[in-house]
């Protein structure tokens, strides 16, 4: 009784943890979709219009063989002649179909390759603006943040661009599947839902499994980035010296093929799992479309069916297979690229951690009584501390040093002087204004730096110059 109960407890959890997946995604689904159409409309037209033909087109095709058989066979057991219009109106048709197919190929691709030029170029400028909008350091110096940032810029290029192939794919795959299936259903209205009912369970399979494998491989990505990083050490000319110089070749190389092992032994359990589960329910779908094909043939030698029927049947119950099993490829596919849509969706979702205010007080032009820091302290976002109970006063005309030992606060004392963070604790202010109500544009407009670790930019020398006074890169020659 307990095991019984405790096998209804596993059972009910699964189907809420596939509610709950199934909720979760459709949201970001459904939000990724107006994002797509915003993009490139009328792409999105025309790609589901050629897609729907594309789906339909194989069906066609079946049904006119299947009426060409017919035909061919009437005429045979008549001993009459087919006139030269039905030949020609069966062979157009069929022809026809072809060139449809033809036709829509090379266009699905190109206006595919011209939507994913569009879509990447706008979550690029999407993502740049969502940056631009973070005033301050503190998102960029957390860990998780970051790591998620860089994720998600690096895969701009290609992961929306997956989900765009499964929209088109997948469409098209179930286009054909509800034609095929629908051509069976004069044949015996329990025969689609026969082959449904025993090939769904595997395809679900499948698809959970693989769902499951690319969890695997996310959750080791640290390990995947670990290789990555080892095999660039080792193979780019940045570090080419100190690994020549200090030998670290085999260290390198150890750390690599450690995390290729860790990853190697998780996926190789999961695979073994895959193969035993998958196998299992691919019998019950060979027992189904066994049942079915029998049945089928037996009516063919009562005659029942035509020969047209039995050709109809092997070829739409073949495009069915073939595009159910496709259909499921796509679906992981499409998995994988809601993750990505997820990710990028939690980074525009992000607030800023700082205040800015809009527009704030007037910058003071000239500085008149000075910058003063009052007992300012300051903690990094890991929770080093920089400063503690730093006061002092710069007033106007004067130049002034810093001079201390590295990680003693320098840097950090300018950076709050940019407002590049705001202090953790303490006031900056300007003229007796806190610095924080200041108007922040203005402010930053009467602040030259040149840090440590400055950025190098391929411009132009022109235009690098140019970049500290932006008025002036259409006029680079001036400078």
């Amino acid at each position: 009784m307990a095991k019984t109960i405790g096998k209804k407890s596993r059972n009910l959890h699964r189907i809420r943890e596939v509610l709950n997946l199934v909720v979760n995604y459709g949201r970001v689904f459904s939000r990724a979709l107006p994002l797509l159409w915003k993009c490139a409309p009328k792409e999105i037209i025309f790609m589901s219009v050629a897609l729907l033909l594309q789906g339909a087109t194989p069906a066609l095709r079946v049904w006119i063989t299947k009426q060409v058989v017919d035909t061919v066979a009437a005429g045979l057991s008549t001993g009459k002649e087919l006139g030269l219009r039905t030949i020609s109106i069966v062979v157009v048709a069929w022809v026809g179909t072809l060139l449809l197919e033809a036709v829509l190929e090379p266009l699905v691709t190109a206006i595919q390759t011209t939507f994913s030029e569009k879509l990447t170029a706008y979550l690029n400028i999407l993502l740049m603006r969502k940056a631009e909008g973070f005033h301050d350091l503190s998102r960029f110096e957390d860990t998780d943040f970051y790591n998620n940032l860089q994720l998600v810029k690096q895969q701009a290029s290609y992961k929306p661009l997956n989900l765009v192939i499964c929209l088109s794919r997948g469409g098209r795959e179930f286009f054909t599947t509800v034609a095929m299936l629908g051509l069976l259903i004069p044949l015996g209205w329990w025969i689609p839902l026969l082959i449904l009912g025993t090939t769904l369970p595997q395809a679900y399979v499948s698809c959970k499994m693989q769902m499951k494998a690319l969890e695997i491989t996310v959750g080791k990505s640290p390990e995947a980035r670990l290789m990555e990083y080892c095999s660039w050490v080792m193979l780019t000319d940045s570090y080419a010296k100190e690994v020549r110089l200090f030998q670290l070749s085999s260290f390198f190389i150890s750390l690599y093929s450690k995390a290729f092992q860790d990853m190697h032994q998780a996926m190789g359990l999961f695979r073994r799992k895959q193969v035993f589960l998958s196998t299992r329910w691919s019998l019950l779908n060979v027992v189904g479309n066994t049942l079915a094909f029998c049945w089928v043939v037996q009516q063919g030698f009562r005659q029942t069916f035509s020969p047209g029927s039995l050709l109809l049947f092997v070829q739409a119950l073949a495009y069915s297979q073939q595009n159910l099993s496709q259909f499921v490829q796509t679906s992981t596919l499409l998995y994988d690229s809601l993750l990505y849509f997820e990710q990028l969706f939690n980074f525009l979702d992000s607030k800023p951690i700082m205040t800015v205010c809009v527009p704030g007080i007037a910058v003071p032009k000239p500085i008149q009584r000075g910058i003063s820091f009052n007992d300012v302290h300051f903690c990094y976002p890991d929770g080093r501390s920089a400063l503690t109970g730093v006061s002092f006063v710069l007033r106007p005309g004067e130049t002034v040093a810093l001079v201390g030992e590295n990680g003693s606060g320098k840097t950090t004392i300018v950076k709050l002087l940019a407002r590049l963070y705001d202090p953790t604790a303490g006031v900056i202010t300007v003229d007796n204004k806190d610095l924080r109500e200041l108007n922040l544009e203005e402010w930053r407009q009467q602040i030259a730096t040149v840090f440590q670790d400055f950025g190098r930019y391929m411009l132009t020398l022109g235009e690098n110059i140019a970049l500290g006074n932006l008025k002036s890169v259409d006029d680079i020659e001036s400078l």
